[in-house]
């Protein structure tokens, strides 16, 4: 339930109604859910955002929302914070890995690595972690390629489809995205937020356990078969052996409450 827009509120007295539009993948009846809502003026140049309940109702001409919110501003957007983003995350990596099948079983297995650590965080977490696994290399995709820098791509991407910051940034920065990003040059990763290290640690774990076939392999075999794939000048094979050490201790980090 991403990548979509609303039109300004119009207030009446609580309920607060707005069109959907732009395809939502949403098959379910109406039933409440939650939702971020990001507003302008203030809230917007500081990041802040408010929660509010939504009920979803299915209308000819899009999708009618009702928010029980007195004072919410002109919308911006609305950010998906519920399960419902890790299937819309699962739809665009199937999608637009679909040419790449043995990058796509890699990143399956990294989503069902996640799914069996996710408990380990609130629900909130758990699902956001669980959409950065399956969208984590979706930059690597001919349709989301833009700078060759997949973890930049993938993070723009995601954003552009309207998921959670959160959500974004463990795309931005994952599994030592910041050390080839210095290898590279780049610094545009400043433009993505920090995130919790022990949610960044757990996708780091996910990633670096599960082989490029989708198949469970230690951390090091992992690492050592990165380094053989990419020769020596390679950004990727120096930024792998700058941080190696790094990565590793991540891992073993989670393996110590997984």
């Amino acid at each position: 339930m991403t990548g979509f827009s609303t039109r300004p509120l119009i207030p009446v007295k609580k309920i607060l109604t707005t069109q959907v539009r732009a395809g939502l993948p949403v098959r379910r009846r109406t039933e409440l859910r939650l939702f971020r809502w990001r507003r302008t003026g203030a809230a917007k140049r500081t990041g802040a955002a408010t929660s509010v309940m939504v009920s979803l109702g299915r209308r000819s001409d899009g999708w009618n929302v009702e928010c029980d919110r007195r004072d919410v501003g002109p919308a911006r957007r609305l950010v998906v914070v519920t399960a419902e983003l890790v299937e819309s995350a699962r739809q665009l990596a199937e999608e637009r890995l679909a040419e790449l099948p043995r990058r796509l079983a890699h990143v399956r297995g990294v989503a069902a690595a996640a799914g069996r650590i996710r408990s380990k965080f609130d629900t909130e977490t758990g699902d956001r972690l669980a959409a950065a696994a399956w969208l984590h290399d979706i930059g690597y995709a001919p349709s989301v390629w833009e700078t060759g820098f997949h973890p930049l791509d993938g993070a723009r991407f995601a954003r552009a489809q309207g998921f959670d910051e959160t959500v974004v940034s463990l795309v931005a920065f994952h599994t030592g995205a910041l050390a080839e990003a210095r290898e590279r040059g780049i610094s545009v990763l400043s433009a993505f937020g920090v995130v919790d290290s022990d949610v960044l640690d757990a996708l780091t774990f996910c990633d670096l356990t599960t082989g490029p076939d989708g198949y469970g392999v230690s951390a090091a075999q992992r690492l050592d078969e990165v380094l053989q794939r990419y020769g020596p000048s390679d950004p990727v094979h120096r930024a792998v052996d700058s941080c190696r050490d790094e990565l590793l201790a991540a891992v073993e980090r989670v393996q110590s409450w997984a």
